[in-house]
């Protein structure tokens, strides 16, 4: 992460973020020009993605999956777990929570080893 993230790297993905930021522009202005709505929200989070995976996330179906797991993660953070409650209920499942959790991080997994993936081999 630190290889990722560090103070170096970050001046190398400069040229990453101005042409996403360019991208971005571009695509608003075509919007605009085509007289559509733009949900600000959605574009910005776009971006953030297309900056942070190197535009493996690009598409929208992309940046959906994306949105939907962190969301599908925050509920299942904040949902009321019995067991954590009833100390007989802690080995069972009994709302599916435990089974959810897993899918939800193995998803993640996936897509987080799929970028990681890209940018080795963008990066070499």
């Amino acid at each position: 992460m630190m290889k990722l993230l560090g103070g170096r790297q970050l001046e190398l993905f400069q040229c990453i973020r101005q042409q996403e930021i360019k991208n971005l522009l571009e695509s608003l202005f075509k919007k605009s020009q085509d007289g559509k709505d733009v949900d600000m929200g959605s574009e910005l989070t776009i971006l953030t993605n297309d900056i942070i995976s190197g535009r493996c996330s690009g598409t929208k179906d992309k940046a959906d999956e994306c949105r939907s797991l962190v969301k599908e993660a925050a509920e299942l953070a904040g949902t009321f777990n019995l067991a954590d409650f009833i100390s007989f209920c802690k080995n069972m499942d009994l709302q599916g929570l435990e089974k959810r959790i897993k899918d939800v991080h193995k998803r993640f997994d996936n897509m987080v080893e799929r970028i990681l993936k890209e940018h080795e081999e963008y990066w070499g």
